[in-house]
């Protein structure tokens, strides 16, 4: 149970990060 709940954390945070570098990509563009 504790595993599964680290994983969904581990998934939360690479969610995160991905919408945040694409925030980035596109704040650079333009």
């Amino acid at each position: 149970m504790r595993q599964r709940l680290l994983r969904s954390l581990l998934a939360v945070l690479f969610v995160g990060l991905l919408a945040g570098n694409s925030e980035l990509y596109a704040a650079q563009k333009g």
